[in-house]
């Protein structure tokens, strides 16, 4: 396995996750994270955390966004298989939406390997 495919992969999945074509129960995702991340102050962020697994921070969005992670963490080891990642070189992967000073909505993917390395881009939506 080759690590630096780890970046393009975190990058690629974030994407799709935060792009329009996230459609579920007649409603796009992003739109609801979009929501949840507008009732936060400036500088706090809202995070979706893909693998591990935490309930706890599911539960701040809504059905349809819960509902859109359970098919992409069901998805993900698929995904990591087309980049030629392993699947077991992953620790953790999020996605962290942040709304800065001026209101501006940014994202970014974190991703951190088995070697302890952190990775972490820049998403559009």
């Amino acid at each position: 396995m080759k690590y630096k495919n780890i970046k393009a992969m975190a990058h690629n999945f974030a994407h799709s996750f935060l792009s329009y074509m996230n459609y579920v129960d007649e409603g796009y995702v992003v739109n609801d994270i979009l929501d949840y991340v507008r009732q936060k102050k400036p500088n706090e962020s809202g995070v979706v955390q893909f693998f591990p697994i935490d309930k706890d921070k599911d539960a701040v969005f809504s059905n349809r966004v819960r509902k859109s992670l359970s098919y992409y963490r069901e998805h993900f080891p698929k995904h990591c298989e087309s980049h030629k990642v392993d699947l077991s070189a992953i620790k953790s992967i999020d996605v962290q939406i942040v709304k800065n000073s001026s209101h501006q909505i940014l994202g970014y993917v974190r991703t951190t390997d088995d070697n302890g390395k952190d990775y972490e881009q820049y998403v559009s939506f």
